[in-house]
């Protein structure tokens, strides 16, 4: 039931996003890596509509999030969302 709700809200905070409803986006990603800290799509979702909203903070704290998430399994975030940080951060 967890993965279905994480699911559920990471494509929510995705649809925000492309609707433009930034705000949503982030407090759906934060709702989705709360049940899932391991979501990473939800981390790139967060940092796209932080970018969006001119929340430089709000970029490298999500990517924060993730990296200590996944470092928990001793993992690291993927390229892509290495990649995306790039991005946002010029």
């Amino acid at each position: 039931m967890p993965d279905l709700l994480a699911d559920a809200l990471s494509s929510a905070a995705d649809l925000a996003l492309q609707l433009h409803q930034y705000g949503d986006a982030v407090r759906l990603c934060e709702q989705a890596t709360a049940i899932d800290p391991l979501r990473e799509v939800a981390w790139r979702v967060r940092m796209r509509a932080a970018n969006a909203l001119g929340d430089d903070d709000g970029v490298l704290t999500a990517f924060q999030g993730c990296e200590t998430a996944l470092a928990r399994i001793d993992a690291t975030p993927s390229p892509s969302t290495r990649k995306l940080l790039k991005q946002l951060q010029r």
